[in-house]
């Protein structure tokens, strides 16, 4: 399998997750359960579903993204939430 990185994809993907929780100071707040840290979760979702993803989300807030296939398995794990800056 010949996986590339869409560079342009990738930089305007995390320049919008940026502006949500942003501050006037050019940091970026979104503490747990917090609205910023929701509007985050609805676009990761919306980021995943249009990849062609399944979609889940737990009672904790996790979420999570699945593309069936059948070669090997590859997990990645992060967060979107954030301390107050």
């Amino acid at each position: 399998m010949d996986i590339r990185i869409n560079l342009d994809r990738l930089k305007d993907d995390i320049e919008s997750l940026s502006e949500i929780g942003s501050d006037p100071n050019g940091g970026i707040t979104r503490p747990s359960f917090s609205k910023a840290d929701l509007e985050a979760q609805v676009w990761l979702k919306e980021k995943i579903k249009s990849a062609g993803f399944s979609f889940r989300q737990d009672g904790a807030g996790n979420i999570f993204g699945r593309l069936e296939g059948k070669g090997k398995t590859i997990m990645a794990g992060s967060h979107i939430d954030s301390v107050i800056n």
